[in-house]
């Protein structure tokens, strides 16, 4: 049996301290988060919580039982998608699920997809955060699985009763509303909420607390000893490589010095992948754009001029930054998380712009179902194949894990072009305005047809053009 390890600030972690209702009339699913564990050799962290069903303030007899998601910090922004983390404890409208691989009516109960599900209505940059069943350790990028109480980081969940409890809660919002359940798929639940509580901090595996401590000491890493990296699993070489170009193990540090002596100690760079095989490009790109929000100038250039240096050993190593052998590509991965500074390097860099991931996206569609406006215009204006379609998803060459990811994903159909995922993406953002906006501009951008250019301001003297402007047809019109 494998060792697992569970973070709780409570003596008691089965249930909270104090349970003081909800106060909101209407259809209420509330999750308490508790705790969360680690299953050694797992990369990442499953936050525990437990769930309960109100309706008007009253509780709901036979709607109780755990949930299981995705590490923290909650996270409903750009980066929070990109490394896959739970939503933000708040309150979210629910609706029904009309996707390829969930409904919320007209679902499959063998199995096979469409599986029972509900839409988490806004939740920022995150597209597609449902309520659907879970099995085994988690099936989530960032969606909440419902299980029965497990033992501990170690225990499954069987994907069979978690079906049924997804099927209760479904079959529950529809008895208690009534004439407000609608009728259709992709449709707004009246009077239907989630309350999610808490924000329990990550636990650690042993090793990944040996990468903090590595990347605490202000000093090179032949100190830290070669015994103590060699100790060290291959997510978590990738972890403590990664801190060194986007701080998002410790912020404070990125730094060209620290890449190099792991450099003398790590070899192989192009072997070493984190989740779902993303190869290091992924985390340079992140730390590309994060270093475009840096506000002290001189630190700005440093970081930068540390990541350019940083670049060229990972194309002297053969790190592919075409690289297709884990879930997304490095351009894929940036354009999702609408980190369109780092699409400009990493073109400039030699990304394919029309390259497809496993799961058949390119840059563009993939921005475009995801509502990354920046990403979009960023991709346009490089050239991006503006008619390119979603192609077959592929099945994994790297690991189980990779499987699971690709069928669980809630994903733009095959046979898609860009236009048409957004118009996905848009359907799962219902009423939020903001998003709204972003995807209704990312449709008017890729349907824009440039017809060529004309002189904005002409001199009449000399009979010359002193000025032109581009010119664009949009949905039949002409615009300068």
């Amino acid at each position: 049996m494998a060792s697992s390890r569970t973070f709780t600030d409570r003596a008691d972690a089965s249930i909270p301290s104090e349970d003081v209702g909800v106060n909101l009339d209407g259809f209420v699913l509330r999750l308490r988060r508790l705790r969360t564990e680690l299953r050694e050799g797992r990369g990442f962290p499953r936050t525990v919580s437990v769930y309960d069903a109100f309706y008007n303030r009253q509780k709901l007899g036979g709607l109780e039982g755990y949930a299981f998601e995705r590490q923290g910090p909650g996270d409903n922004g750009a980066t929070g998608s990109k490394y896959h983390r739970r939503i933000t404890a708040g309150t979210y409208p629910l609706l029904t699920q009309d996707g390829t691989n969930y409904k919320t009516i007209g679902y499959a109960t063998s199995g096979s997809h469409p599986r029972p599900g509900l839409l988490i209505g806004e939740t920022g940059h995150r597209v597609a955060i449902l309520l659907h069943p879970g099995n085994t350790y988690l099936s989530s990028i960032g969606c909440i699985n419902l299980s029965r109480p497990l033992e501990g980081a170690d225990d499954d969940m069987a994907y069979g009763e978690s079906q049924l409890r997804v099927i209760a809660m479904i079959n529950a919002l529809r008895m208690e509303l009534g004439a407000d359940f609608p009728a259709r798929n992709g449709r707004r639940i009246t009077g239907a909420w989630l309350v999610v509580e808490g924000e329990p901090p990550n636990v650690e595996s042993n090793s990944r607390a040996m990468v903090r401590s590595i990347l605490r000491k202000d000093m090179a890493v032949e100190r830290s000893g070669s015994s103590q990296l060699e100790s060290l699993s291959g997510h978590d070489v990738y972890a403590l490589l990664a801190a060194t170009m986007n701080g998002l193990v410790l912020p404070e540090r990125a730094s060209l010095q620290l890449f190099a002596d792991l450099l003398r100690r790590i070899s192989g760079l192009r072997s070493v992948r984190g989740e779902f095989g993303r190869n290091l490009w992924s985390e340079w790109a992140t730390g590309w754009q994060v270093a475009t929000t840096i506000p002290d100038p001189p630190e700005q250039a440093r970081v930068r001029a540390d990541l350019r240096e940083i670049a060229r050993h990972l194309q002297q190593a053969g790190v592919d930054i075409n690289d297709t052998s884990g879930l997304s590509t490095p351009l894929v991965e940036s354009a999702r998380a609408n980190e369109w500074e780092s699409i400009r390097e990493l073109h400039a860099l030699g990304a394919d712009l029309n390259l497809r991931d496993k799961r058949g996206d390119t840059a563009l569609t993939a921005a475009a179902f995801s509502g990354s406006l920046g990403a979009v215009a960023c991709l346009i204006a490089a050239g991006a194949d503006r008619d390119a379609k979603i192609g077959e998803m592929v099945a994994s060459r790297s690991a189980a894990a990779d499987d699971l990811a690709l069928g669980e994903l809630e994903v733009c159909p095959s046979g898609s072009d860009a236009v048409q995922c957004a118009g996905r993406g848009l359907a799962l953002h219902d009423g939020n305005a903001a998003r709204r906006s972003d995807y209704q501009q990312i449709v008017r951008a890729l349907e824009q047809v440039k017809l060529g250019r004309a002189c904005h301001i002409w001199d009449y003297r000399n009979r010359t053009c002193k000025e032109s402007v581009d010119v664009w047809q949009v949905g039949g019109t002409q615009s300068a």
